[in-house]
């Protein structure tokens, strides 16, 4: 690879770049779609309620017992719902490959060989 090919390597490079940056709005704009038609999904039975709530028998029907356990387990359905439709339409994190921000491990951290020793004794 000599010095007259990095030119072209550096325009091929960022052509990529481009590319997917431009594949990656496009998703984040369809998956604004999304988002948009999952909370208008869980909002909608609520705003029926509220205007079915202005005639004064079902107002009696949500004030039993009952009612109030169907608004509470309809409520809950919805959360879990929207939670779900939430995390299934997420876009993956964007993998950077040269991160410098520290990554959280659920293993040990590396110890020297002295440290080793000087921990267990008995090895």
């Amino acid at each position: 690879m000599g010095g007259g090919e990095l030119g072209r390597l550096l325009r091929n490079l960022s052509g990529y770049l481009r590319d997917d940056l431009r594949t990656r709005a496009e998703l984040e704009a369809r998956q604004s779609w999304a988002v948009n038609g999952a909370r208008v999904a869980v909002a909608a039975p609520w705003v029926v309620l509220l205007v079915m709530s202005t005639q004064p028998s079902v107002i009696e029907r949500y004030q039993s017992a009952a009612g109030a356990l169907v608004l509470a387990v309809g409520a809950g359905l919805c959360v879990v719902a929207y939670r779900l439709m939430m995390r299934l339409g997420r876009l993956p994190a964007e993998r950077r490959i040269l991160d410098t921000t520290p990554r959280r491990s659920s293993a040990p951290p590396l110890r020297s060989s002295a440290e080793q020793r000087r921990r267990d004794p008995g090895r």
